[in-house]
Order: C-alpha cells, then structure tokens, then sequence
C-alpha cells in the first residue's frame, strides 16, 4: 500500500502510513492531533483518520484543483 496514492486518489491518510512517508514515528502523529496541530476525524472508537486535504499538505503534495 503506498500512501502517496491513495492520498493523490483523494483518499484520506491512516495515522501509520502518514507517519512512515513523512519519515516520523506514528506517536509523533498521535501527538500532534491530541495537540490540535493535525486535523483528524474519529471513525468509530478507534479509528483516526486524516482528511485528504492535511495529508496532502504534510506529504508536500499539491493541493487538489477546485
């Protein structure tokens, strides 16, 4: 699974993948959306995800054409 594509498929980002393209640890990522520094939706209980729009923004990719 590469992150990059399901991203620039407009998908959103999982918190471990993002966190492994990024270069950074996934409790960095934790961290920083308890912080408030990373949007992230709660699906469910458990599941966070990042909308299409951060993770495009924290990978460097170009933001989506309206």
């Amino acid at each position: 699974m590469d992150i990059r594509k399901d991203v620039e498929a407009g998908l959103p980002a999982k918190a471990r993948p993002l966190a492994r393209a990024m270069g950074v640890s996934p409790s960095l990522i934790y961290d920083m959306i308890s912080r408030g520094e990373i949007e992230a939706k709660r699906i469910g209980q458990r599941r966070l995800v990042i909308p299409n729009g951060v993770a495009r923004r924290l990978l460097d990719m170009e933001p989506v054409a309206a």
